[in-house]
């Protein structure tokens, strides 16, 4: 049984109902809600960071098999408020779990590689940016090249009040 890793399933149940919950409250034969959310929880970071089997994840709680199975299921199929309670305590224990279950090393390659996907989300966003105001900038420039066009095949000698209709339109496209 991992005594860390079930006080702070514990602890992190505590904050997100605002009572009190102990570690001894998750392995206990209560059926109260909010202890319920914290052992389905607890059984599922250990069920998907260690090795061990249905029997021994049960006998870490005091139950048998069929009701690590049933915890699972009712995990997987949360939904509303009790999905988002179950994914807030869940997510502030995992990396506890992680380090508990497969060392150090995978925890650090985990928030790595989450640190890596956060970076590539904001490249993407940064690069969307970008191209959009590379669009609009092109569009400008696009109708610089065309008011250059206009204005400079008549003549390399052409009047004045053609070069400052130019220059003014260039000046409003540009900004």
């Amino acid at each position: 049984m991992s005594i860390v890793l079930l006080d702070k399933v514990a602890e992190q149940g505590s904050r997100a109902f605002l009572i009190p919950i102990t570690a001894e409250n998750i392995i206990s034969k209560s059926r109260k809600r909010e202890v319920m959310i914290c052992r389905r929880v607890y059984i599922n970071l250990i069920l998907k960071n260690s090795d061990a089997t249905l029997e021994t994840i049960g006998e870490m709680i005091g139950r048998d098999h069929a009701t690590v199975i049933h915890n699972r299921r009712e995990f997987e199929n949360a939904v509303g408020a009790e999905r988002e309670l179950l994914d807030k305590i869940y997510n502030a224990c995992k990396f506890v779990a992680i380090r508990e279950f497969r060392g150090l090393e995978a925890e650090e390659s985990i928030r790595a590689e989450i640190m890596n996907k956060r970076a590539d989300r904001a490249v993407m966003i940064y690069r969307k940016k970008i191209k959009e105001l590379m669009e609009e900038e092109s569009g400008k420039v696009s109708r610089l090249l065309a008011a250059v066009k206009r204005h400079t095949s008549i003549d390399a000698g052409c009047p004045g009040f053609i070069r400052e209709k130019l220059r003014k339109e260039v000046s409003e496209i540009v900004g």
